[in-house]
């Protein structure tokens, strides 16, 4: 018996007439159920006969939107005859997404003769995106990462290198049409920039009706912050984190940068013996000299006293790069406590609040007396007298500190999932903004000296850092070329000719 209609959010209907094979129906059951098992062994949701079907043949997973958000995926997990999508085998356990009106196919594409049923299937979703938009020309979407009131972020192949990379998709709602000036703004910005310690921009596809983004970003395999910091650090291993931290903060603050929404969540933690931090999450970010959207504020744990007091009084539109630097060394102060005591500075659940709570200085007690001293003077109330990140690199805690020849071997991580895909569960990409800037002399000095020094060195990529507007299929891409300073606007017809020079 077939499901009601406004119960099935996707369907899979039979190729070809065969013997015992009906359209299989997928519905939002009491328990939401969004992963859906095939195979010959009866634990699984539907149950398929015949020679080629695996005990366990295939998963299908749904992230249960309802709108151009949704994505479904299946995964291939039979090694002999595998699953078939739209002719192409699918590889072993990598999570391939599914279009409506992909054809999917367990154990052959073709019929085989010997066998009776034809598991050969049309896929079909009302929902989700279609398989013209151009991001899919260049890159096969597997499980998603994370999602929010954006977006959502999925891991994602790019077919020509085989590459693996996060894509951050903003979708332009009616009640909420910043979503894709922000994503605008923090693409753009994300061009003139890159740190060791910064997740970095790939490049990024705008659709021409204004509804979505997609920011292609470096993938980091590893666990949060958050994750990292339920292990006890010594002050040799919270230095190190430290370091690296400060080192990818100053480095923006020197171009008129900041950060805006610093959390453990918002750092990435890439490597085990030797781990290197990515700051990532830049969706509310600030840029001197650069049309921004509206401030929002954040109220976590992490958040400035003064935030919610200067966008009262001043609005959140007068709210400059400077005031928005201090709140991020606030973040940096409450960081560096938690790495070097174990727990946050106070202990009130939201953002502190000015005249109530008190910074438990106590627990810093068996901290080096230069290491309290740091914390002392970058976790102030007063915003006026709290020193900025690039201070405290240069403070006797940080200063002259050489990275990476400490080793965390011996120090477990947070167990989390990891499935057998290219896609690593407990990891959320994140989006940045990121702007050249011209700096004085002293930050210049400050960048190359405190900003970058000691970080293992690595090929750049500034070539690939691109910008797609797609019209109907046909693409222009914006591309920051050796030698210029702002990026030059490039076609397709110039592409070739543009590498040559």
């Amino acid at each position: 018996m077939q499901a009601e209609p406004d119960s099935v959010w996707a369907y899979l209907e039979p190729l070809v007439p065969s013997p015992g094979v009906d359209r299989i129906d997928f519905t939002v059951e009491d328990n939401e159920k969004r992963e859906i098992t095939f195979g010959r062994l009866p634990s699984n949701d539907h149950v398929l006969h015949g020679a080629g079907i695996s005990g366990h043949h295939a998963t299908l997973q749904w992230n249960g939107r309802r709108d151009l958000m949704s994505v479904v995926t299946i995964t291939n997990h039979s090694k002999n005859n595998g699953t078939f999508i739209d002719g192409v085998r699918a590889e072993l356990e990598v999570a391939h997404q599914l279009f409506d009106g992909s054809v999917v196919c367990f154990a052959s594409m073709v019929p085989v003769v010997s066998e009776v049923t034809d598991y050969r299937y049309t896929f079909h979703h009302d929902f989700g995106r279609p398989r013209s938009d151009p991001v899919f020309n260049h890159y096969v979407f597997g499980k998603e990462l994370g999602s929010g009131r954006f977006g959502a972020v999925h891991a994602a192949m790019e077919k020509k290198s085989g590459q693996i990379f996060a894509v951050k998709t903003a979708w332009n709602r009616k009640e909420d049409d910043l979503n894709n000036t922000a994503a605008g703004q923090e693409a753009m910005a994300m061009m003139g920039l890159e740190h060791p310690h910064i997740c970095r921009l790939h490049e990024v596809f705008f659709a021409m009706d204004g509804v979505l983004v997609d920011i292609v970003l470096e993938y980091v395999d590893g666990p949060t912050l958050e994750d990292f910091l339920q292990n006890t650090l010594t002050e040799v291993h919270g230095k190190e984190l430290a370091w690296q931290i400060c080192s990818a903060i100053a480095f923006m603050h020197g171009r008129e940068i900041s950060h805006g929404d610093i959390k453990p969540d918002n750092i990435l933690v890439a490597g085990r013996e030797r781990p290197m931090i990515k700051v990532a999450d830049f969706g509310l970010a600030r840029v001197k000299g650069k049309l921004n959207v509206p401030q929002q504020i954040t109220m976590h744990r992490f958040a400035a006293p003064e935030g919610q007091r200067q966008c009262r009084e001043l609005t959140r539109v007068n709210i400059t790069v400077a005031m928005c630097q201090q709140w991020d060394s606030w973040a940096v102060g409450c960081l560096i406590y938690r790495m070097l005591c174990g727990e946050h500075p106070f202990l009130h659940g939201g953002c502190f609040r000015e005249g109530v709570d008190q910074i438990q200085w106590g627990k810093a007690s068996h901290c080096s007396i230069v290491a309290q001293d740091l914390l002392h003077r970058i976790l102030r109330v007063d915003e006026n007298s709290r020193i900025l990140v690039r201070e405290a690199l240069r403070h006797p805690w940080l200063a002259g500190y050489v990275a990476f020849q400490v080793s965390f071997q011996g120090i477990s991580f947070v167990k989390h999932t990891e499935p057998a895909t290219f896609v690593h569960s407990s990891v959320v990409a994140h989006a940045m903004q990121e702007v050249s800037h011209p700096e004085s002399d002293e930050d210049e000095d400050m960048d190359i000296d405190d900003g970058v020094r000691a970080v293992p060195p690595r090929r750049r990529r500034s070539a690939q850092r691109m910008i797609h507007v797609e019209p109907r299929r046909r693409s222009a891409r914006l591309r920051k070329l050796p030698g210029q300073g702002p990026a030059a606007l490039i076609g397709r017809p110039q592409r070739r000719a543009a590498a040559k020079r």
